[in-house]
């Protein structure tokens, strides 16, 4: 995932908007819009340090060096965990023993075992949205693409081929983008 991706999810992820980070760093709107879209290619290291204490992690998992998540995401899906577990009047112990771990999660837990928990309680999480996004988006290409060759086209086998392989290569790079 690219910088400007990672700082627009996480200030997504914490419900913020723009305005609020603005707003927390001094500076503009548009500046944070620019960030996110990737219009400032070289961000100084006097604006990333507190543009990572405003959206509360670290500096290294926003430049997207750090593979895994933040202690503050742990701590976040854990709250979402525990809220769905008490939702559903499941015990600890049942979704430990359900899950197969050996205690129960704290933001020193490994991420895989945090999602181990999310996955068996339906728990969305941030990568879930994403990958469920991009299957409707191919879903809806794909219906386009059909419904427009029966309803509305006029092309002749040559022109709909072109068409095809321009919506192949649309595929293949949002494919890529995963």
């Amino acid at each position: 995932m690219k910088v400007n991706e990672i700082i627009k999810n996480r200030r997504k992820e914490l419900g913020l908007t723009l305005k609020d980070v603005a707003n927390e760093l001094n500076v503009s709107e548009s500046l944070i819009s620019r960030y996110e879209s990737n219009d400032v290619k070289n961000m100084g290291i006097d604006k990333l340090i507190p543009l990572a204490k405003v959206l509360k992690t670290t500096p290294t998992y926003l430049m997207g060096w750090e593979d895994t998540m933040s202690i503050v995401e742990k701590k976040d899906l854990i709250n979402k965990i525990n809220d769905v577990r008490n939702s559903k009047n499941l015990s600890v112990n049942q979704v430990i023993n359900g899950v197969g771990l050996s205690h129960w999660l704290n933001e020193t837990s490994s991420e895989n075992d945090i999602l181990k928990v999310a996955r068996f309680l339906n728990v969305s999480t941030h990568k879930n949205q994403d990958i469920l996004s991009f299957e409707t988006e191919r879903k809806d290409l794909k219906n386009f693409y059909d419904w427009f060759i029966e309803n509305t086209c006029t092309l002749n086998v040559e022109e709909i081929k072109k068409l095809k392989l321009t919506i192949a290569n649309i595929l293949n790079l949002i494919n890529k983008e995963d």
